[in-house]
């Protein structure tokens, strides 16, 4: 080749998809971890647990004094530590990814500020990067599923969209099919009855100001997301406060956040139910009267059964 016509040729910087990403849940990210100190529920369990480590370590055993150790352990470590001197179920193996995507959700569900830390990521990647070796939940050496990462993405899409509620709820109840359900509503302002509210193929129905509620209740008092009306398969008829500010009474008495208590004193066959929901607001009464109930294929209804919900004051439904 005539050296005069020689020409050089630069390669290309090699490309790191991961460049923009956040790698260390750790500093200003660390409420991204697992072991992040933030209270969480698992679904089976009244207590909660200091973080979705400790809880996702005590869901690997079914035995109730196993999981209270784990849950007094100070650090989410240790716990993971405690949990392999006990012996891990075989359903647990089966499930371990849904109880994990319950235990994330939880987190951010029961926890405003994170939710809005984990939105104001925009919409770079989330890495779980370690040194441990764990390719399941994350990355190690550039290799690795990043399951936990991906999760973190997920829900931080559907905050922005709105859906994550509902999506929450559905990975700690079982739901009775949508097309199972229907919900009528006859609400009344003072004495005067108002137009009818039906809701076909709905096994949640939601409370709330938000243009998109199923209920509208334009109030200053009601949140954008109030409550929710569910069917569950196993329990029938729930009603639950979505750790609202004002919050929610039931039977004159103010219930727990995100705590679902039946709305029926008794379990008729297929959660057959009708109630009563008083919404005593500051403003003008609303009183509605809630039915919902399961379709049979032939089309006969066999049972009721009927409990009153109040909200009144400061506690709103």
């Amino acid at each position: 080749m005539d050296p005069d016509k020689r020409r050089l040729v630069y390669s290309r910087p090699k490309y790191d998809p991961l460049e923009d990403a956040i790698k260390k849940f750790e500093g200003s990210y660390e409420f991204l971890s697992n072991i992040f100190k933030s209270n969480v529920w698992l679904v089976d369990d009244e207590k909660p647990y200091p973080s979705v480590e400790h809880a996702f370590q005590a869901s690997k055993t079914s035995d109730l004094v196993a999981r209270e150790k784990i849950r007094e352990e100070p650090s989410a470590i240790q716990s993971k530590k405690l949990a392999r001197d006990f012996e891990i179920s075989e359903q647990w193996r089966t499930q371990s990814q849904s109880i994990m995507e319950a235990l994330v959700r939880d987190k951010f569900r029961r926890h405003r500020s994170l939710r809005r830390r984990l939105l104001q990521t925009g919409h770079v990647r989330l890495v779980y990067t370690n040194e441990h070796n764990d390719v399941l939940w994350g990355m190690c050496n550039g290799k690795g599923k990043n399951i936990l990462g991906k999760l973190l993405e997920k829900v931080r899409d559907q905050i922005a969209d709105g859906s994550e509620p509902r999506a929450w709820l559905k990975a700690r109840v079982q739901l009775q099919a949508s097309e199972n359900c229907f919900w009528h509503i006859q609400p009344m302002k003072e004495d005067e009855l108002l137009d009818v509210l039906e809701f076909s193929d709905k096994a949640i129905v939601s409370f709330g100001r938000a243009d998109d509620a199923n209920v509208r209740l334009n109030h200053p008092s009601i949140s954008r997301l109030h409550a929710f009306l569910f069917a569950d398969r196993l329990k029938g008829g729930m009603f639950m406060d979505l750790g609202t500010p004002n919050g929610c009474t039931v039977d004159g008495h103010k219930i727990e956040p995100f705590a679902a208590i039946a709305i029926s004193p008794e379990h008729v066959r297929w959660f057959l139910c009708s109630i009563l929901l008083f919404l005593l607001l500051s403003l003008p009464t609303l009183i509605g009267f809630v039915t919902f109930y399961k379709h049979f294929s032939n089309k006969n209804i066999t049972g009721i059964a009927t409990k009153p919900i109040r909200a009144c004051s400061s506690f709103i439904v």
